[in-house]
């Protein structure tokens, strides 16, 4: 099988950047205590301030995250020019992802959905070096952002790739070749050395 027909190099980004859409988590003011406490109190708040603490500000920043790199992948799916609308896919891709995280673990992710907005089946790929935290059941951080959609109908190509990108990752070495890429086409001849 031949990837470019699915994988075009204007859906392809080597280094993503979401730096726009992480915000400034302001830090906490530490509450003043009482001198006076009972040796209650006290055990009580230091109970209280070993609990890790995740602020509003955080969970707000990680979701405005996720939704970024659907987001993007939103936009390289769309530059294959093979979708409808770039913000109904976008919101799907969301909606998908709120359902189940699309992180397979070992720092891959791989946002699918199958929608109309779709009018054949479309690749898109992306790679964030920094990687960021994508509710992967491994909870490591996602480098590699593989997108994929396909129209309803079109069922036994779109879950053969899956299953066919899942279990390449398992066999080989396609990750590492894949962050040691530096030009697009390599993308490609590697998604068709490997895959199916």
């Amino acid at each position: 099988m031949n990837f470019i027909q699915y994988l075009s190099e204007k859906s392809i980004d080597l280094n993503m950047d979401f730096s726009e859409y992480v915000l400034e988590v302001p830090e906490e003011e530490e509450p003043e205590v009482a001198k006076n406490l009972s040796r209650r109190e006290t055990k009580r708040i230091k109970a209280k301030e070993e609990k890790p603490k995740v602020s509003v500000n955080e969970k707000e920043n990680k979701r405005i995250l996720i939704e970024g790199v659907l987001q993007k992948t939103a936009d390289l799916l769309y530059a294959s020019e093979k979708i409808t609308s770039c913000a109904k896919l976008s919101n799907l891709l969301v909606l998908n992802h709120g359902k189940a995280s699309s992180a397979i673990g070992n720092g891959i992710a791989i946002p699918h959905v199958r929608s109309l907005q779709s009018k054949d089946l479309v690749m898109s790929f992306g790679i964030c070096r920094d990687g960021i935290d994508f509710d992967a059941p491994d909870q490591e951080k996602v480098y590699i952002f593989i997108g994929m959609t396909a129209p309803n109908y079109n069922d036994a190509l779109y879950l053969k790739i899956y299953k066919s990108i899942a279990g390449a990752l398992l066999q080989t070495d396609v990750k590492e070749q894949w962050m040691a890429a530096e030009e697009k086409g390599e993308i490609i001849r590697i998604f068709n050395k490997y895959l199916i």
